[in-house]
């Protein structure tokens, strides 16, 4: 009986001892962000998923999708790497490309650039609920018939999702 309890006892601190990575972050996350990547967008709704676990985070892969006021529409796609597995707080950065297509009386303009960010990130191992917060910088090269306008715009981000 001695040595079933003594073999019950180590398997279990064996589990405790041995499972220190078995923190886990849901592989899905849906989320709205205010400015952000999608620049003159006032807003963008986004889906990313964790694509690939890192010694000391992940690695996500972001699609998005803005409407303006202007008619115009933005799709930010972004790969970021998730820093700070064991925590709840994160530093997140990432790059990419934002597809614009530009609608106005004067222009009817398609125009992919890249795009970054740099963000602070909340979110709990197993947690649903995740916050974001950041600089998102986003290069405009407009090509013109008489003129190249190049635009380096650097918008703050803030996001609010749910990881599922």
């Amino acid at each position: 009986m001695r040595r079933i309890l003594f073999i019950l006892l180590f398997l279990f601190t064996a589990k405790t001892f041995f499972a220190q990575d078995s923190l886990y972050y849901k592989n899905n996350i849906v989320y709205a962000e205010g400015l952000g990547n999608a620049g003159y967008g006032v807003y963008s709704l986004n889906y990313e998923r964790k694509i690939k676990e890192t010694n000391n985070g992940f690695i996500t892969l972001r699609v998005g999708f803005a409407y303006n006021y202007n008619k115009n529409l933005f799709f930010p796609i972004l790969i970021n790497k998730v820093n700070n597995k064991h925590k709840k707080n994160h530093f997140e950065f990432g790059g990419g490309i934002t597809t614009t297509l530009f609608k106005s009386a004067s222009l009817d303009l398609a125009y992919t650039g890249p795009t970054a960010n740099l963000m602070y990130r909340y979110q709990k191992p197993n947690g649903k609920f995740i916050f974001r917060a950041g600089w998102t910088p986003v290069l405009y090269l407009i090509d013109s018939d008489t003129l190249i306008t190049i635009y380096f715009l650097l918008f703050p981000g803030i996001s609010f999702g749910y990881a599922f």
